[in-house]
């Protein structure tokens, strides 16, 4: 590694008082970058001056890592996935990831250069470029994306995103005049998790939103701004917390700063249905149908959804869910 790297991963100044916080947090810096599989930390004697120096001691991980995956769903289809990549490919623990996806509904090609603690710690720069076509029920897309952006780690109470994008696309098979788009976008999205469990949440909250505002031209030419959010609640009863029950909300919503918002891009607009949205339906399938027979690009300006759940865990390996979602039918802008 470089030493300005592992200088950086320092969360106090020089001279502070010892906390074991301090030194858990550059344990958990260094071993979620995926570059080493181990790290630990000692204090070495102190000088004359009372300092003691931290000792960081790593097992570095393979090199390179590759994946393969397989996998059906009844909303998206079967599908494929394979993935390599090149860990600390500058010795600063970032990472060179090239990935593909084929299956019935989307395929994609991405490439992407991803630097951990890059912009602070906790935060990770990923600059990339992806090819992707998606057959969906309201429109084909054939397209290619270079982005920059700036990841706050899920593990953050507090986290803060944004980066910029810039895409092609054509469109197929939709009910509008769009059949290409060439679009400038940014984004800004803040999230606040206080779950107890990051893959299986109990108790606690996580409350996130999201603006997006975009210049697009190409078949049609409009400003507009995209606001997404949302939130999620946990809680649990019983002897070791064996029901949980959940509710979550999701929201969205368009407008046009120059144009009409009508001339959006298709796959900027708003659609609901497969898992994380309302399941039982085909991944994007819910939008206000009437648009297709008036000949305007599908999708809705809006969008609203919410659920319930109930989770009880029966046995150490075992439990059910039972859920009820709740949709508004993606809003359609007035004609």
């Amino acid at each position: 590694f470089r030493a300005s790297f592992i200088e950086d991963l320092r969360n106090w100044e020089i001279g502070a008082p010892y906390t074991p916080e301090a030194l858990t947090r550059l344990r958990r810096d260094m071993t979620s970058t995926g570059a080493v599989s181990l790290a630990s930390t000692r204090l070495a004697p102190p000088n004359a001056e009372g300092v003691r120096d931290v000792v960081l001691v790593v097992e570095p991980a393979r090199r390179n890592a590759y994946e393969l995956g397989a996998g059906y769903s009844t909303t998206e289809g079967l599908g494929v996935e394979a993935e390599w990549t090149r860990r600390n490919f500058t010795r600063r623990a970032d990472a060179l990831t090239l990935s593909t996806r084929l299956g019935q509904l989307q395929q994609s090609f991405n490439a992407e250069l991803s630097r951990p603690h890059a912009p602070e710690l906790g935060h990770t720069l990923s600059i990339g470029a992806t090819l992707a076509r998606e057959d969906l029920e309201p429109y084909t897309r054939q397209g290619a994306e270079l982005y920059a952006a700036v990841e706050a780690a899920p593990r953050l109470e507090l986290g803060r995103s944004y980066g910029v994008r810039l895409t092609a696309d054509t469109y197929d098979n939709t009910s509008g005049d769009i059949s290409n788009a060439y679009v400038a976008s940014a984004f800004l999205a803040l999230r606040r998790d206080t779950t107890d469990i990051r893959l299986d949440p109990r108790a606690g909250s996580i409350l996130d939103a999201r603006i997006e505002p975009a210049f697009a031209t190409g078949s049609e030419t409009v400003t507009f701004a995209r606001f997404t959010g949302g939130g999620r609640i946990y809680h649990s009863f019983g002897e070791d917390d064996r029901l949980t029950l959940a509710a979550r909300a999701q929201a969205g919503w368009m407008e046009a700063i120059s144009g009409n918002v009508e001339n959006a891009p298709p796959d900027r607009r708003f659609y609901t249905g497969g898992g994380g949205s309302v399941r039982g339906y085909d991944y994007n399938s819910i939008y206000p149908r009437e648009r297709d027979a008036l000949g305007l690009n599908p999708g809705g300006q809006g969008m609203l959804e919410t659920s319930v759940e109930a989770r009880l865990r029966f046995a150490d390996h075992w439990g059910a869910g039972a859920f009820i979602e709740f949709l508004k039918t993606p809003i359609a802008h007035e004609i």
